[in-house]
């Protein structure tokens, strides 16, 4: 059983964020991963919708022969883990609490995310829970997640799109800020830019990793392969995808599996 495969999933390529994470947190391991790329966004999806289209994915990992599923996705972490995460028959993994801890120590913290994360309260109640002094405020950034699945990620025009995005929270003067949805990540340095170098960007996806290894060790399910494979599979196009995820890891993905989220056979190759 170690050496089956970590599967991670998301809307679309914005999980990539945390599969390079993982990858570099645990190099032995088999990875597999499912861009929802034909319906994404989730953001401004009705949860019922949501929470659907992730028990579907988490069925689809399942036969894949996941030893454990990683939620690379905060609307999804927020919204479907909640009532999905019991029904899995391996253990499974989210982004908001591991955020909302990461964010604990400081006292006025912002959080983007997309319309449905920050519908949803999740990361506010997970912050306010661990410290009831912090001071919170959220904010939806609908135009991030069309921009990073189309690729544009630098330039004048995406640095005036996520300027304009994060306006808001210039007169909060958060210490630190969530980037609450795995897609923004990879706007890193035009947030970092439009805010200020004084302010603290927290990504989960490295805590996600250390969590992910510390489970896997404590159960002795460590990988043992020294050139595990990693397979990608896209209910969009292949092709796009491919282009994208190479743009985001800098390196060649091989070959992208095509899917609609029915079961395929296990697959041997990357």
């Amino acid at each position: 059983m170690s050496n089956r495969p970590i599967a991670l999933y998301d809307s679309g390529v914005g999980g990539l964020s945390v599969l390079q994470a993982v990858s570099r947190r645990l190099p032995n391991e088999a990875l597999l991963y499912v861009g929802d790329n034909a319906r994404v966004p989730y953001g401004g999806r009705p949860t019922e919708q949501i929470i659907d289209f992730n028990r579907e994915i988490i069925d689809f990992c399942v036969a894949q022969g996941a030893k454990i599923i990683v939620a690379a996705c905060n609307t999804s972490s927020a919204l479907a883990l909640p009532q999905l995460r019991s029904q899995s028959p391996v253990p499974h993994y989210g982004t908001v609490n591991v955020g909302a801890r990461q964010a604990e120590p400081f006292k006025r913290v912002a959080i983007l995310a997309t319309e449905a994360t920050v519908r949803s309260h999740a990361y506010r109640d997970a912050l306010v829970a661990g410290n009831r002094w912090t001071e919170v405020m959220e904010l939806a950034c609908p135009t991030f997640v069309p921009m990073v699945e189309q690729g544009e990620v630098e330039g004048d025009h995406a640095y005036d799109v996520v300027s304009a995005a994060v306006a808001p929270l210039l007169a909060f003067a958060p210490e630190a800020v969530i980037l609450g949805c795995t897609h923004y990540p990879h706007l890193r340095p035009l947030i970092q830019l439009a805010l200020g170098p004084r302010v603290q960007l927290i990504d989960p996806a490295m805590q996600v990793a250390d969590d992910v290894a510390n489970f896997l060790e404590t159960c002795g399910l460590l990988s043992t392969q020294a050139d595990p494979s990693r397979r990608f599979f896209t209910s969009g196009s292949p092709q796009q995808f491919r282009g994208l995820a190479e743009q985001f890891l800098g390196e060649s993905v091989g070959l992208v599996w095509p899917t609609t989220l029915e079961v395929l056979p296990l697959a041997t190759t990357a």
